[in-house]
């Protein structure tokens, strides 16, 4: 007789299914294949790096962001995470599991320098430990579904995300319970293995705060070069058509990659995607004496989509970097000054800055002035057009 999920949930209590993972992970033998995921099988590798490529790509996260992995287990995906320059906080409901994630984290140290040390945090299955609005993103890999209490977890998952937060999940579809593997851990391990009707889901996280959700199609799928040649081309075939499609279904009903939105993301300066400006000076040209103060007005306007950021050397801080050229085009010194900004400054917004250099080369030259988002780009590489101010330098 197949275990219907419901009837767990009715039978054991949010405690006690916890307890159930503990029971799991503190007496699993041999757990080389939880560490080396997503690298840790032939057969499971190539879906797993799809999934998990789509989950991260869909949640838009910048180095520095402050990243809650729900369901972390060992805490694989946290220590990836981790690696590409994001503070992690590992969550999950059995301490041993976080356990086996810190000795992962010290058998297997990271390369290079890294924004943060990793946080772990046992969850009592009902609140976070954290403060309201404190992570960026919350990233949910083939955990959810084993939530009991869906509505309190995800009411504390908005709780805890910043306004313009996103919690993105990789899970199972409706029909998930039915399968053999799960009827086997339901039995097994009185573990909970729950469907997951996306309507009914998203319905549920409006009610707890959030505002808006978007799927990511899942797709595996060969085609032939004449395919190929076909899906490039204006017109599809009937028979293309339906097996993109048929594709579509198949994929979507085993299974869903979804974002929940917390408030409007809006795009920032950690990415060149929306990064455009318009710079202007009432100083087109004049003469100065080699050594004197000279003040350069500068008038910009963020004309693209994505905030400014601020912030000094941090990755994606904008600030105005001046180059100097002589007026036969060759370059001599770049990063003569660097111009940051105090605040964040926001789509349409003008802002005005006194740059001050102190010219010693003699001759006729120019300051070439540029936006740059630190280790992002120049922005006029990006088709923003710099500003050059030709000085004539005489001698003191």
């Amino acid at each position: 007789m197949l275990i219907d999920p419901q009837d767990v949930i009715a039978k054991w209590s949010v405690k006690e299914l916890n307890d159930a993972a503990e029971d799991y992970f503190k007496n699993l033998e041999g757990f080389a294949a939880g560490y080396s995921k997503p690298f840790f099988g032939l057969n499971h590798t190539p879906q797993l790096l799809t999934k998990l490529g789509q989950l991260i790509g869909g949640l838009r996260m910048e180095p520095g962001m402050t990243v809650l992995e729900f369901g972390a287990g060992a805490c694989w995906l946290s220590r990836h995470l981790n690696q590409l320059g994001l503070k992690t906080i590992s969550c999950d409901v059995s301490p041993s599991a976080l356990a086996r994630g810190k000795e992962l984290f010290a058998q297997y140290p990271l390369i290079g320098s890294l924004p943060a040390e990793p946080q772990f945090l046992l969850f009592d299955g009902h609140r976070f430990d954290l403060p309201a609005a404190s992570v960026d993103r919350i990233i949910c890999f083939d955990a959810f579904h084993h939530v009991p209490n869906q509505e309190t977890v995800l009411r504390e998952m908005s709780r805890i995300l910043k306004p313009s937060g996103v919690a993105g999940f990789c899970e199972p579809g409706k029909n998930h319970s039915q399968t053999q593997d799960s009827q086997e851990e339901m039995r097994k391990f009185r573990v909970l293995e729950n469907d997951i009707d996306i309507v009914k889901l998203f319905g549920l996280a409006e009610q707890c705060g959030f505002y808006d959700i978007q799927l990511t199609v899942m797709q595996n799928m060969e085609v032939r070069l004449s395919d190929q040649v076909e899906i490039v081309s204006p017109l599809w075939s009937e028979r293309l058509t339906n097996l993109v499609h048929g594709n579509i279904r198949a994929t979507m009903s085993n299974g869903h990659i979804f974002f929940l939105y917390n408030g409007a993301v809006l795009p920032d300066s950690r990415k060149a995607e929306g990064l455009s400006y318009k710079m202007t000076s009432s100083l087109i040209s004049t003469t100065v004496k080699a050594g004197e103060r000279l003040v350069l007005p500068i008038k910009v306007t963020n004309t693209g989509t994505a905030r400014w950021l601020s912030g000094g050397t941090a990755s994606g801080s904008v600030q105005i970097g001046v180059s100097l050229f002589d007026t036969d085009g060759v370059f001599h010194q770049q990063d003569v000054v660097r111009h940051q900004f105090s605040r964040a400054i926001e789509p349409g917004e003008t802002v005005v800055a006194d740059i001050v250099v102190a010219p010693h080369r003699l001759g006729r030259l120019f300051y070439r002035l540029d936006m740059v988002s630190e280790q992002v780009c120049w922005m006029g590489s990006l088709g923003s057009d710099q500003l050059d101010i030709e000085v004539t330098v005489v001698a003191a």
